[in-house]
């Protein structure tokens, strides 16, 4: 038990410098695929710093996937996001949130186009909900605010009236 910690130490020691070895070798970034101990994985583009830097794809076995541009190990630049409910952002990230102009397609049919601030609606946009309801405005802290136009598309449904049929005595 003791000797086992100790060789798991000595292995783990072992790893980082021929790590650290490897990334004082790099001139450039290049793909190493990282597994991390909560599950996750990135695959792609490395800093000499062991960080996500490039492009490349992150895994989060709980909650989705991110494949895009990295910076200093954080999602910045343009980048899909797929999230655990199935739900899509397509557009530009900083430091792991969306930020800048954005698309997001939820799982229910509804979807907004527009800006983002801090992971937040934020700014113009256009959104348009599962059951009809559109609005093209402005948007702030993810709520309609200021100018905009909202729209009503209702689709009828008609049905007519079962058969009749007589009754005899």
């Amino acid at each position: 038990d003791k000797d086992d910690m100790m060789e798991k130490e000595r292995n783990e020691d072992k790893l980082k410098r021929l790590r650290e070895k490897a990334f004082a070798e790099m001139k450039e970034p290049r793909d190493w695929p990282i597994v991390f101990k909560s599950g996750e994985t990135y695959e792609g583009q490395i800093s000499k710093d062991g960080l996500a830097d490039g492009y490349g794809v992150w895994r989060f076995p709980k909650n989705g996937r991110y494949c895009g541009q990295f910076r200093n190990g954080k999602a910045n630049g343009v980048g899909v996001r797929t999230f655990k409910d199935g739900s899509t952002y397509f557009g530009e990230f900083v430091n792991d949130q969306k930020h800048g102009f954005g698309v997001k397609v939820n799982i229910d049919g509804s979807e907004y186009a527009g800006e983002y601030v801090l992971d937040v609606r934020c700014g113009l946009g256009v959104y348009r909900s599962s059951i009809g309801i559109m609005y093209e405005g402005n948007f702030s802290m993810n709520l309609f605010e200021g100018y905009g136009i909202r729209k009503y598309f209702f689709f009828l449904r008609i049905s007519t009236p079962p058969l009749l049929t007589p009754v005899l005595h």
